[in-house]
């Protein structure tokens, strides 16, 4: 090294005062978006450029007029869903039982179907001679068997209740009405539009459960009304003892229409033709009601 740079003075810098934080002051305008367009575009060019460097013989058309990878067509159906359509008769006449939970895309048919607890059957229920329905289960359509039905606990069902004999085990919701061809039986919390039976029927339950019905009527064909529960139709509570009436036909086909607490005036031959009925209509109402359906009749 000369003198010359040895005599030189060093450098000095003025000091920086302090760093003090402040506020980031707010932009008097929005700020400028990237052009993303143009970036993608320079990756583009830098990408065919790699690939006609790597490879000479690669024809770059592929990529330039290839379009993007049609998307795999959606399911018809949630993963957790299935179909189930009878193919072969020995299936449709053999029993099907299924288990959830699962939901069933449409109509259920066979001889003898259960759903065993947390299946959802989005059609109607078909059962050619027996239907259970266990816990939890919901049917978005109607539930028809043409012999045993019986649904337990939780489940709801969004249509009518059809069979030849029913149990019920609440709670039950039914949308529809309930209709037996013969027994109706119902143990504690259940709700539904209408109930019929056409012989007798059986309303039981705890002192916290009700049967709540939406028509202003519970009706046994040709049998009896055993009511051992509360009991609320058309939002009125009713009273078996004051409000359950036997009808039977009299001596020239007449209507006698009688309190359950009064049989003097059906007689002995009579007594296992009759229908009772539970109402919250007055006497003069179902006699009116009566007196119409006759004048239909006729």
């Amino acid at each position: 090294m000369s003198e010359e740079n040895n005599n030189q003075e060093p450098m000095t810098f003025p000091s920086k005062p302090a760093y003090q934080a402040t506020a980031r002051p707010v932009p008097a305008s929005p700020l400028n978006r990237p052009d993303f367009e143009d970036n993608l575009a320079g990756f583009r060019n830098e990408f065919f450029e790699f690939v006609a460097e790597t490879d000479p013989d690669f024809d770059l058309e592929l990529l330039q007029n290839n379009p993007a990878p049609l998307a795999p067509p959606a399911p018809t159906h949630p993963a957790s869903e299935e179909v189930w359509h009878p193919t072969r008769k020995d299936e449709l006449a053999g029993p099907l039982r299924l288990s959830g939970p699962k939901v069933i895309s449409g109509d259920v048919f066979g001889d003898y179907v259960q759903l065993v607890s947390e299946v959802r059957v989005r059609g109607n229920l078909y059962g050619r001679s027996e239907v259970q329905i266990g816990p939890g289960c919901v049917v978005e359509g109607h539930v028809i068997s043409g012999g045993f039905l019986k649904i337990e606990a939780g489940s709801r069902i969004e249509g009518a209740v059809v069979g030849t004999d029913i149990s019920l085990t609440g709670p039950i919701y039914v949308q529809g009405p309930v209709f037996s061809r013969q027994s109706l039986e119902t143990w504690g919390q259940l709700e539904a539009q209408a109930l019929y039976a056409g012989t007798n029927l059986t309303l039981k339950g705890g002192p916290s459960d009700e049967v709540r019905v939406e028509a202003g009527l519970i009706l046994a064909k040709a049998g009896d009304l055993d009511v051992s529960t509360r009991v609320t139709l058309a939002k009125q509570k009713v009273d078996p003892q004051q409000q359950m009436f036997y009808l039977a036909q009299g001596e020239g086909g007449n209507i006698i229409l009688t309190p359950v607490t009064d049989l003097s005036q059906i007689g002995p031959d009579e007594v296992g033709y009759r229908t009772t009925v539970l109402t919250t209509l007055t006497d003069a109402e179902l006699e009116k009601l009566l007196a119409e359906l006759e004048t239909l009749k006729n």
